[in-house]
């Protein structure tokens, strides 16, 4: 089985097309940074995006890298792996505050994993030591080369790397069914997983 990182369509801004951002104050200060259930939450949230001719997506991200689910989507998601995350509703509209969009949700991913293969991953300075309060690991870019233990994820449909945080993983299977319903937005890249 094949694993890939999933990600915003980063391509369509290449395409001629701006990518639908959403702006979510404070998004930081919201507690979803941690790996639990979020417990208190505003469902009268408002997000922003930007107006203009930017075509919704049913896979946004917010300007700080959130990863939200349109209504399809999340419906989608928790069909096929429901106890990997937890979804937040937020009410969006456009910068002039109309046009609001309902059913969009902030996505918390509550599977974390310890995977990256340390033998066949190199980091800088050879220190497996935390960078920051997320536990990252100086990997380095999305670019730089590093493999993930299969072992370790044989059992896992959708999480995000321990010591690699902004990444989220998605199974074959998953991704193949996303793409077959034709959801929005998304972007997938094959990852390096050691036998």
């Amino acid at each position: 089985m094949k694993y890939y990182w999933w990600t915003q369509d980063m391509y369509e801004r290449a395409k001629g097309k701006e990518l639908w951002y959403i702006d979510i104050p404070f998004m930081d200060e919201l507690g979803v940074e941690e790996k639990e259930p979020v417990t208190e939450w505003d469902p009268n949230l408002i997000g922003t995006y930007p107006s203009g001719d930017c075509p919704r997506r049913d896979f946004p991200m917010t300007l700080n890298d959130w990863p939200l689910y349109s209504p399809r989507l999340r419906e989608l998601m928790e069909r096929l792996a429901p106890d990997s995350f937890q979804a937040l509703p937020i009410r969006l509209q456009n910068e002039d505050g109309e046009g609001e969009v309902p059913g969009y949700s902030v996505i918390q991913y509550l599977r974390w994993v310890e995977c990256i293969d340390r033998k066949r991953t190199e980091v800088r300075d050879g220190s497996w030591e935390p960078i920051n309060s997320s536990g990252d690991y100086a990997v380095g870019s999305s670019t730089t080369m590093f493999f993930l233990d299969r072992a370790k994820i044989e059992a896992e449909k959708l999480f995000r790397i321990q010591g690699m945080s902004t990444h989220v993983v998605i199974r074959q299977d998953l991704k193949e069914a996303i793409e077959e319903a034709g959801m929005t937005g998304c972007e997938f890249e094959e990852l390096q997983v050691s036998p």
